[in-house]
């Protein structure tokens, strides 16, 4: 489970489709990872900060968009880099809580107390411009729910055109698979693919528009033991 909370800025809309039940999804994604503390040495880059961020799905199928569930995260991480190597280790919380109008519908499941606390491990490389290699693994160390076991990890690759290909749009494209414990021996598999605008101003900000596919354990709360796929279209925002 650790290993999927990042601090992503995402507005999306999905076909999410679950055992032939078929559903229009929003999902709503803020995070902000903050550097407090950092030091240089010998050309490496050591970085400690706060990484904050909430999620919430909505089914915009129903008359009120009902609030499906919200999953927090809290983590501290300690992040470094030289050259074309990084890696990333953090102390991380996820707490989940089901929307109050989706659990009146009847259609919810029983409410678990998904809480967790999770140490994981993060190794990226960048072997020419533009690719971005990852892999990642986690641990975790207490849970208030036994079902979602302890070892999980992810592999994933990245790539972003270093040369604009649509006026000042760069081409990314982004794949992943995840898998833990709570999945037994399924595995999450994810797909986005658009075009990165980066501005040109004083701060530097970025906006994606992309496609995105999933298939595998549900990726919201405590629905990882069921298995979905969804389609749609996101907007992604970061500042660097």
């Amino acid at each position: 489970m650790a290993v999927s909370a990042e601090a992503v800025n995402e507005l999306s809309f999905s076909r999410f489709s679950r055992n032939g039940d078929t559903a229009t999804l929003g999902h709503g994604k803020l995070g902000l990872e903050y550097v407090f503390h950092g030091w240089k040495r010998a050309g490496a880059v050591t970085q400690v900060g706060l990484m904050a961020s909430t999620q919430s799905q909505f089914n915009m199928s129903t008359s009120s968009d009902d609030l499906i569930n919200t999953d927090y995260f809290l983590a501290i991480p300690v992040m470094w880099s030289n050259g074309r190597w990084g890696a990333r280790g953090r102390l991380l919380h996820q707490s989940s809580h089901l929307g109050d109008e989706f659990l009146l519908s009847g259609d919810a499941p029983e409410r678990k107390n998904l809480s967790y606390e999770a140490l994981d491990l993060m190794i990226d490389h960048r072997p020419r411009a533009g690719w971005r290699l990852y892999a990642s693994a986690g641990y975790v160390i207490a849970s208030d729910l036994d079902e979602i076991g302890n070892i999980g990890g992810s592999v994933g690759v990245e790539y972003i055109s270093p040369d604009p290909v649509l006026g000042a749009a760069h081409w990314i494209t982004i794949a992943n698979v995840t898998t833990t414990e709570a999945f037994e021996s399924d595995a999450q598999a994810r797909l986005i693919s658009g075009l990165r605008f980066i501005s040109d101003g004083g701060k530097r900000n970025a906006l994606t528009l992309a496609l995105q596919g999933f298939t595998g354990p549900i990726p919201f709360g405590q629905f990882f033991n069921q298995n979905a796929s969804y389609w749609g279209i996101a907007l992604f925002f970061e500042r660097f």
